[in-house]
């Protein structure tokens, strides 16, 4: 093999791997795949898994349950969103969609909170535990 075939192969090789640490958690983020997988560059960067939702409704200063037979397939979209996109932003994730569905639901509600559980892993006990994020949805 000639001197320049091989630095081209060499070089390819080195961006591939260079550029492959900024790919992967892409290809677990847009196709779910394992991020254990694949030379696993992603393993450390992937979200945590929303475990449940609940919804608490506010009704002059008074925490409320929402109830479950008010999920219109709207609102299960808008929570689906919500979700996906909680579990890429955290907390920042915008709530501005899933207050409209909410509010033409229950439009006597005066706000709401957003209550995703997610599992995490305790470093020190290696054991899996459920941590509680209340997210508020700010009223009209």
């Amino acid at each position: 093999m000639r001197f320049e075939v091989k630095r081209t192969l060499v070089a390819a090789l080195v961006g591939v791997a260079l550029a492959w640490p900024a790919v992967h958690p892409l290809l677990v983020q847009q196709m779910r795949s394992n991020p254990w997988h694949l030379f696993g560059m992603a393993m450390y960067t992937v979200p945590h898994r929303v475990s449940s939702i609940r919804i608490v409704r506010i009704v002059d200063g008074k925490r409320q349950q929402f109830e479950s037979q008010g999920i219109t397939p709207e609102l299960e979209q808008r929570l689906k969103e919500f979700v996906d996109l909680f579990e890429g932003l955290g907390v920042m994730a915008p709530t501005r969609r899933l207050h409209t569905a909410l509010m033409a639901i229950d439009p006597e509600a005066d706000s709401f909170i957003v209550v995703p559980t997610v599992l995490v892993l305790n470093l020190e006990t290696g054991i899996l535990e459920k941590r509680k994020h209340r997210i508020p949805v700010p009223s009209r």
